[in-house]
């Protein structure tokens, strides 16, 4: 089957209120679902997985995952075994952060830092980077393109350049004075967008053209459920976070994937495009 991988949303909490964001004006709603177990009961479980899959890969979310309850413990321990990248904003101390990575002893765990310029000093940003990428645990800097910061991004692309890193663009989804985006992005913006990515791989310049002008996936074959899954903060386990499909509960031993690729069901698909069938 080859290496599984997850997503998982460790929980609904966020201590920035970007407007860019999936969330934004939802996050007391969301709260309402959070659900939180102990680190022993999910090493339990992510040691089944271990048992009967081997080590996976496994992409932490939320939500931020840096103001988790006892994250630093819970993500040391997977990293024994599995392959962590968590997508962070780091707004922790700079003492937390160096406290943490100098306590590693595996080469299986990432940050994928998120810059928001919005809640942040790009100076107090770059030095947390820094600590992260000369530890060799810097997996990316991720950057959204929302309209109003467009303006903004060139220059802060360059001062990271400064300092021998590269971001990568994240197109907006979502509205904004009334115009939905990523299809609202003008000619103009859209080729902003692109020649400040044109440094990307080839898999991550894909990835941008399909969050850019996505496909419409429904009834296409995908390997989510088979060869991916999505696990919410309280445990349950879907095909995707587009698709109510459960596969289980994270905690119960039956937790099984599909045997087949299924048809998609979704007329969108802004995230597990990946995981399409090629040429279906």
């Amino acid at each position: 089957m080859g290496i599984i991988e997850f997503n998982w949303d460790i929980h609904y909490k966020c201590n920035y209120r970007c407007p860019y964001c999936c969330f934004y004006g939802q996050w007391q709603e969301l709260s309402r679902f959070n659900k939180y177990f102990s680190v022993e009961k999910w090493i339990v479980a992510w040691q089944r997985i271990y048992e009967k899959y081997g080590s996976v890969y496994i992409t932490m979310a939320g939500g931020e995952p840096i103001i988790y309850p006892s994250l630093f413990d819970l993500i040391k321990e997977l990293s024994r075994k599995h392959r962590l990248d968590i997508i962070t904003n780091l707004s922790c101390s700079k003492s937390q952060l160096v406290n943490f990575v100098n306590q590693l002893h595996s080469h299986k765990l990432y940050f994928s830092a998120s810059f928001h310029p919005l809640f942040t000093s790009f100076e107090a940003f770059l030095e947390k980077v820094l600590i992260i990428k000369e530890k060799g645990i810097l997996s990316g800097i991720n950057y959204v393109a929302y309209p109003p910061e467009l303006k903004r991004i060139n220059y802060f692309k360059d001062k990271f350049k400064e300092n021998g890193l590269n971001i990568v663009i994240l197109p907006y989804r979502g509205e904004y004075n009334k115009i939905v985006y990523p299809q609202g992005y003008t000619e103009e913006e859209k080729g902003i967008i692109y020649n400040l990515s044109s440094d990307l791989s080839p898999e991550q310049q894909e990835q941008l053209s399909q969050c850019m002008q996505p496909d419409r996936p429904k009834g296409k074959l995908c390997y989510a459920g088979q060869k991916y899954a999505f696990i919410n903060c309280d445990g349950q386990v879907y095909r995707c976070t587009q698709s109510r499909k459960v596969l289980g509960s994270f905690f119960k031993r039956d937790l099984s994937f599909l045997n087949d690729a299924l048809p998609c069901e979704q007329e969108v698909c802004p995230c597990e495009f990946r995981w399409l069938v090629k040429d279906n």
